[in-house]
């Protein structure tokens, strides 16, 4: 791949954050991640130039703009840049979930003794809605109902919240995590849906056992967001679907996944014979747990976060033609699967 780094100051990745700072000002850093497209590391490098002309100012954790920087915009009136129609209600999204309905709260209450994430799997999980939306969001895609579901790795227990709701014929967990794995046996034999739900440790460097190849209808993962580390995912998932028709589901950021890297991934997947059916823009959240004190982005900037500033993009693809998988058999790349020079939002020890 190319190499991804920043070569020149973009100029208009600038003035965008310049006329959102004017507009919101004063505003965290945090609080500006979403509002943009670029990764971390873009990021950080255009706030650290715009700090250093002094064209922003910042205390306390937060960002307002100077006179110098005024100066740069338009002299336009204000009104004019406040085009901000998105629903409040539903933060974007199109989905509006009742906090009191029935399958929400049985999920709540079952993932309450799901472990708590380690460093070591670099895991982090959305919030107990956007599970039930990305799930809901499946099912109105006619990818649940009677479907047989893979999960590639799901410490945001998708699978348990599509079991729970008695929709699909099977659900197959494929987890790295032991812990994962026996509490999702656990919690579908206490809710009885053992007979649709169950969970296996699963390492996805190693060859996928033959008995899950060709026999799923959608398969499901966030992968981890290196160039290497997502084919791996994608041939894994993409072995278990029964073919023509199949469709996936998966999360990328534009945080630690720069243009480049989608652009990759777009010709990964046309290569693999998968066409893009559904792009959705920061789809869903991950709050914070703690273990954001290891990233490399928070060593840079010392400021805790002060607003849930992680979102990924959902994306559903369909297979159209007989799939190609780039990767069988036991993975023997020599590349790290887990960091790349993106990797800005991914635990780290020094």
């Amino acid at each position: 791949m190319a190499d991804t780094t920043v070569q020149k100051v973009d100029e208009s990745l600038i003035l965008h954050l310049l006329a959102l700072i004017r507009e919101k000002g004063p505003i965290s850093l945090w609080s500006l991640l979403p509002l943009q497209d670029h990764t971390l590391k873009e990021f950080h490098e255009v706030t650290t130039i715009m700090k250093s002309r002094r064209i922003v100012s910042e205390s306390e954790g937060k960002m307002s703009i100077t006179e110098e920087g005024i100066k740069l915009l338009p002299d336009i009136n204000r009104t004019t840049m406040s085009l901000d129609f998105a629903c409040k209600e539903c933060g974007t999204r199109g989905y509006f979930v009742d906090s009191k309905d029935e399958l929400l709260t049985k999920f709540k209450e079952a993932v309450k003794t799901r472990p708590l994430p380690s460093e070591e799997f670099d895991q982090t999980a959305v919030s107990d809605e956007d599970t039930f939306i990305r799930v809901a969001f499946m099912h109105e895609r006619g990818d649940v109902y009677q479907k047989n579901l893979m999960m590639i790795g799901d410490f945001d227990c998708f699978g348990l919240m599509a079991a729970l709701s008695g929709l699909p014929n099977k659900v197959v967990v494929l987890e790295y995590d032991t812990r994962l794995v026996n509490f999702i046996n656990e919690t579908a034999k206490k809710y009885n849906i053992e007979h649709i739900l169950s969970a296996r440790v699963f390492d996805v460097r190693e060859p996928l056992p033959a008995e899950f190849e060709k026999n799923f209808d959608v398969f499901s993962c966030d992968p981890v967001e290196t160039y290497e580390g997502i084919k791996l995912y994608f041939s894994r998932g993409t072995q278990t679907l029964k073919g023509v028709g199949s469709s996936a589901y998966f999360g990328l950021t534009s945080l630690e996944a720069g243009r480049y890297k989608w652009f990759q991934i777009e010709k990964l997947l046309i290569g693999m014979n998968f066409v893009i059916t559904d792009a959705r823009r920061n789809f869903n959240c991950y709050p914070d747990t703690g273990l954001e004190l290891m990233h490399p982005f928070y060593k840079k900037v010392g400021v805790a976060p002060d607003c849930t500033w992680y979102w990924a993009s959902l994306f559903r693809i369909e297979c159209v033609e007989d799939p190609i998988i780039p990767i069988v058999g036991k993975y023997e790349g020599t590349q790290d699967i887990y960091v790349d020079d993106e990797a800005w939002a991914t635990p780290q020890k020094d």
